[in-house]
This record gives C-alpha cells, sequence and structure tokens, in this order.
C-alpha cells in the first residue's frame, strides 16, 4: 500500500502541494490516517511534475521526513501538474528506485495505490503472456504496480493514446488476469493537461481511499486527488467505489461503469 496525491490546476511550487497541507505526504508517510494494510509508508517517495509539456521526476528510496534535499526541490520546483507518493512496500518488491513511483513513459506519468496478492507467485506470469516484447522490454522494476503501468501503455497503443479507453482496456483485462487473486487498483494518471484517476477492487477487496476537491480554498481553480483529504476535510468529496474520474481544465467527471 502506498499513499498518493496529485495536483492540477495553476502552476504553483511544489511545495505548497506536497508540504505545506496539514495531513502532506511527508505527515502521511509517518502517520496515516485510512491505511488498513500496513501502518506506514517509509520505503521510499517519489513526486514528478511537468515542465513545457515534458515530464520530471526525483525518486528516493529513504523516507520521505529524512531527505535533506525536499525542502530545497519543493521550494525551487513549480508546475501546473505534479504528482506524489510515499511507499509502503509490498512483501517480496524490492525497495530500490526502480520500483518507487511515480512511473513515466513519453507524455504520461503514473500512480498505484494498492496490491496484488501473490502477484509473484501466481499472476506475474499471466502478465507476462498477456505482454508484447516492446511493451516488457520498457519494465524495469519488478512490482505489480509497474506491471499495471505496463498493460496501461499496451492498451494506450492499441487505443490510440486516448488514456480513457486504454484503462477501460486494462480493467476489462485485469479479472483474466488475476485469476481470482484479490487486487486494490487505485491508479492516477497524468498527460499534462488532465488527470484520470480510477478507485477499484477485485475478488473480495476492499476500495482503497480515494478523494478529490474542485473547491478547497488554498488551492484556487484547481483539482486535487488525494488517498487522505490533505486538510480542510470538508473540502473534499469521495471518489466512488469501483468508478473513474477524469478531470481536465474544469469540472471532474465520473464514470461509474468504466
Amino acid at each position: 500500500m502506498c499513499r498518493l496525491a496529485a495536483y492540477l490546476g495553476p502552476e504553483i511550487h511544489l511545495g505548497r502541494f506536497i508540504l505545506e497541507p496539514e495531513h502532506n505526504l511527508q505527515v502521511q508517510a509517518w502517520g496515516p490516517r485510512e491505511m488498513e494494510e500496513a501502518r506506514m509508508n517509509a520505503d521510499g517517495f517519489g513526486f514528478g511534475w511537468y515542465r513545457n509539456g515534458q515530464p520530471g521526476k526525483y525518486v528516493n528510496t529513504c523516507p520521505m521526513w529524512s531527505d535533506i534535499n525536499l525542502d530545497s526541490l519543493c521550494g525551487s520546483l513549480s508546475s501546473g501538474a505534479c504528482l506524489a507518493n510515499v511507499r509502503s512496500a509490498t512483501p517480496g518488491q524490492a525497495v530500490s528506485l526502480d520500483n518507487t513511483q511515480p512511473f513515466i513513459s513519453d507524455r504520461f506519468m503514473y500512480l498505484h495505490n494498492g496490491f496484488i496478492k501473490q502477484f509473484g507467485e501466481k499472476v506475474k506470469s499471466n502478465f507476462h503472456a498477456s505482454l508484447s516484447p516492446a511493451v516488457q522490454a520498457g519494465i524495469q522494476g519488478n512490482t505489480d504496480s509497474e506491471y499495471l503501468f505496463a498493460l496501461f501503455r499496451q492498451e494506450l497503443a492499441a487505443a490510440g493514446s486516448d488514456p480513457v479507453e486504454a484503462l477501460g482496456g486494462l480493467l476489462a483485462a485485469l479479472p483474466s488476469l488475476l485469476d481470482g487473486a484479490t487486487a486494490l487498483v487505485n491508479l492516477v494518471i497524468c498527460d499534462g493537461h488532465r488527470l484520470l484517476a480510477c478507485r477499484r477492487a477485485f475478488n473480495n477487496g476492499n476500495c482503497p481511499s480515494l478523494y478529490f476537491t474542485d473547491r478547497h480554498p488554498d488551492f484556487p481553480d484547481a483539482v486535487l486527488i488525494a488517498s487522505e483529504r490533505l486538510s480542510m476535510p470538508d473540502a473534499w468529496e469521495a471518489v466512488g467505489e469501483n468508478s473513474t474520474l477524469l478531470i481536465a481544465r474544469g469540472k471532474p467527471v465520473e464514470y461509474p461503469a468504466l
């Protein structure tokens, strides 16, 4: 399990989003409120941003609270689109830079909060059978999260680069790949102009928490997504269980059936 957050709106210094809110991700690294599968998120962290339409990222395997570079980076970098997460590593999925999100491919940036049970023992081979050699060649780590991103990349190519259709293809393909294994699949995908988020669980899993706000007074004209509400709880709404949320530069649109 992990905790994630995303921002889309006017350009801001990343520290306003990542570090300044009362219940920010650094706090969620040691004191999450709504995690059911772990107690802390101390196995690394990362954040990504867009500049001139191109994504960049910073990842570290140390706990977020111990990185002496973080304040300086977040005070220097600014963007209108940002994704960030703190990690609680699933057993068997090593703490390493390759396994630390966000993941990036071309203009797309990606986060996953959740897990696939028995991934290494039962499910991973199904992904290998389903993914093309070209897509598999882009996998650098060994996490279920990155294999889900690989499946998204494959569906994206088939969908003509439409991320909504690609996410729909991923969700449609998962039941057969899981072969009955429980999976929690909260995803956030960004192309610099849009955010796409889903809150899903398969095979008797409970959907992890996920919220959004487009009326937060500290972030005017912006939309935020977070595993846990960063501040001012009344400003946030829960993303519906087993639904998908598309956010452009405007009102979020929910797709319950996707």
